[in-house]
């Protein structure tokens, strides 16, 4: 019986850190360089790696964007992240902004010569010298690989660091960006 209480102890102290540790994005952290991240191609955008501004750990990613074409044109993305389909996940990564921007953080996937998502969120992000936490609601998984995406719709130098998708148990609330739809036929 001792052993027993001993075991049931000890899961309960580590389902904390099991939980903790169950993260789909590779290279979240972005700790050494940017493996498993690419940069949609534009001319006017840089993407490297970073130890100078971090939200946490040794290394983060810096966007330069010099000129601004269409919003899809500054991205960088995370791709090949598959989901089980139906199960319910958070979404969300730290910014930091030298000029102000508005965000747009999604999961989605090309289709059609189109990005389909199956969540995403606009935010403003002000040049506050602060990291910004851009998150959506938890959502409901399609099946297939997606990509973490985030855009940014104006010229400046940017960080992100910490991109995380997690599994959730959190209910979704009522939203306008429901269900698989393009971000730009937002109701």
């Amino acid at each position: 019986m001792r052993v027993v209480l001993i075991m049931l102890c000890a899961l309960l102290l580590a389902t904390p850190a099991l939980a903790d540790e169950q993260q789909f994005v590779p290279n979240s952290s972005l700790d050494a360089d940017l493996t498993y991240w690419v940069q949609q191609w534009n001319p006017n955008v840089t993407f490297t790696w970073t130890n100078e501004k971090t939200h946490s750990g040794p290394g983060a990613a810096t966007i330069v964007v010099t000129s601004v074409g269409e919003v899809w044109q500054q991205q960088v993305r995370n791709e090949g992240i598959a989901l089980s389909a139906g199960d319910r996940y958070a979404m969300g990564i730290y910014v930091l902004a030298q000029n102000p921007v508005s965000v747009t953080l999604e999961f989605s996937d090309y289709v059609g010569g189109q990005w389909v998502q199956d969540v995403g969120v606009k935010s403003f992000i002000p040049a506050d010298g602060q990291w910004h936490l851009v998150s959506v609601d938890p959502f409901t998984a399609s099946a297939g690989a997606k990509a973490f995406r985030i855009e940014f719709d104006s010229a400046g130098t940017f960080y992100i660091d910490d991109a995380t998708i997690t599994p959730s148990a959190t209910p979704v609330q009522p939203s306008t960006w429901g269900g698989i739809k393009s971000l730009y036929k937002h109701k």
